[in-house]
């Protein structure tokens, strides 16, 4: 079939992306409420004393922290089509409106995500340091005693 004789199809409007992204919105926030409420319900049954697997709890908090992310992604896309929606009609053509500070949110996403692991890093790392340091003491101590020995015995030659 020839281009000419196909009905065209309407440009879309900033309008129509910015309904079409609301609608990506509100799925993301559903599946971001379906993980918080399954993670909700395995919290519940541990604290009934069920027996619940590390990985299980795991999982669902990467499932909740993987929704996170994409409702934030999500809630930056449409109100980005959004204000396009609403800006006044363009009569010459303006470079488009720079993103608002998203990698700054990305890494308030990441220092949230990381939290937990940077402390145990840290912890970590404490603990590591700590037995370095009774490590170096118990051979500095070691040495002193090694040392205080070593003149005993020159002392007593000398004297013999």
């Amino acid at each position: 079939m020839s281009t000419a004789t196909q009905p065209r199809r309407p440009e879309r409007t900033a309008k129509d992306y910015a309904i079409e992204f609301g609608e990506y919105l509100a799925r993301g926030a559903e599946e971001l409420l379906q993980a918080l409420n399954h993670q909700g319900e395995l919290l519940s049954r541990l604290d009934d004393g069920e027996d619940i697997s590390d990985d299980d709890l795991f999982q669902a908090r990467e499932l909740v922290l993987e929704f996170h992310g994409g409702l934030r992604r999500d809630i930056y896309e449409f109100r980005k089509r959004r204000d396009r929606a609403l800006a006044p009609a363009r009569t010459t053509h303006t470079p488009p409106p720079q993103p608002r500070e998203w990698p700054a949110t990305w890494e308030a996403i990441r220092e949230w995500r990381d939290a937990p692991t940077r402390a145990f890093a840290q912890a970590a790392v404490e603990a590591v340091n700590r037995t370095i340091t009774s490590e170096l003491h118990a051979q500095v101590h070691l040495d002193r005693i090694a040392r205080a020995e070593q003149e005993e015995r020159t002392t007593d030659r000398e004297h013999v």
